[in-house]
């Protein structure tokens, strides 16, 4: 991703704030970066892929950014769809000059001129979330497939994500065929836990390591109630991500040494001693070619008649 400067600054009121984590000011000062005169209106995934961060994890950030009064967050709408967000750094730790709230864009939400999707810049899907291929142009309307993602996600989204994301991984269990209202206080009990800390990709984790597991999934045969309802009881969630349920390499089974025949007659009398020693210089005249089947059939035989 092309950038228009050779570094960053930041303001000691920003690197000094109590009033900020170490990761709000990162993200404050890659916003400030990233506004190039007009707010800074890269998407949660811009943000995700730079700070190798959930983009659920983002739009928290920002969400607290806004609420700490550190930047302002304007929402262009078409109707009831959002078709794009603008950031801006307020004057609160980057002497700006006042916290004004962006005036209403230069170009309306539908133009002849500058059509919603632009045969120049394919959906969001399959470009950089970055403010500087868009802030170069004239053209700054989103196409509703490059809606962004900046508001927080609704709690009733968040709990169809996790079980879209349970559906697709943990194809060996039961599906979920009604969201019930029982199953929304689980996932939350769970999705607000210091075993998840509200990161999404740790259910993955979990539903990934269930679907890997032969106990779980029933592959082993030796239980089959597993189901989305109990990944999300008690201390399950934990228990799952420690490897409680991983397989295991089971150890061989000791193998007795063989015993020689000797050893087996080690204890018998003397003549069945003779006779085994019998079957086995019989034996091994055969193995050597040195007499025919029938012959050894024949003596073996005779061998057996004296008790052997």
């Amino acid at each position: 991703m092309e950038r228009d400067f050779k570094g960053i600054w930041i303001p000691k009121e920003i690197w000094l704030s109590d009033d900020l984590t170490m990761q709000e000011r990162i993200f404050l000062v890659e916003i400030d970066s990233l506004d190039n005169n007009g707010g800074c209106y890269a998407k949660n995934e811009h943000f995700a892929k730079f700070f190798n961060l959930s983009k659920n994890r983002c739009s928290e950030v920002i969400k607290s950014l806004e609420t700490k009064d550190y930047i302002y967050i304007k929402y262009i709408k078409d109707g009831k769809q959002i078709i794009k967000r603008i950031i801006q750094v307020t004057n609160k730790g980057f002497n700006r000059d006042v916290k004004i709230p962006y005036r209403d864009i230069e170009y309306p939400h539908r133009d002849t001129e500058y059509p919603l999707r632009d045969v120049d810049y394919p959906p969001s899907e399959n470009c950089e979330e970055s403010n500087t291929k868009y802030n170069n142009t004239s053209n700054n309307i989103y196409s509703k497939s490059d809606e962004p993602e900046e508001a927080p996600k609704e709690t009733k989204n968040l709990y169809q994500e996790i079980v879209d994301t349970y559906h697709e991984t943990c194809v060996s269990l039961p599906k979920v065929l009604k969201l019930t209202d029982k199953r929304k206080k689980a996932i939350k009990k769970v999705y607000e836990s210091k075993v998840i800390d509200k990161d999404i990709e740790r259910f993955t984790r979990i539903f990934q390591m269930t679907e890997s597991s032969d106990f779980l999934t029933g592959r082993d045969g030796i239980w089959c109630a597993c189901n989305f309802d109990w990944l999300l009881k008690s201390d399950n969630p934990v228990k799952i991500l420690e490897g409680t349920y991983a397989n295991r390499v089971k150890p061989k089974a000791k193998q007795e040494k063989p015993v020689s025949g000797f050893i087996n007659y080690d204890q018998t009398d003397g003549k069945q001693y003779e006779l085994y020693q019998q079957k086995l210089d019989l034996r091994m005249l055969y193995d050597a070619g040195k007499i025919t089947q029938a012959e050894y059939q024949r003596q073996l035989k005779e061998i057996e008649l004296q008790g052997g």
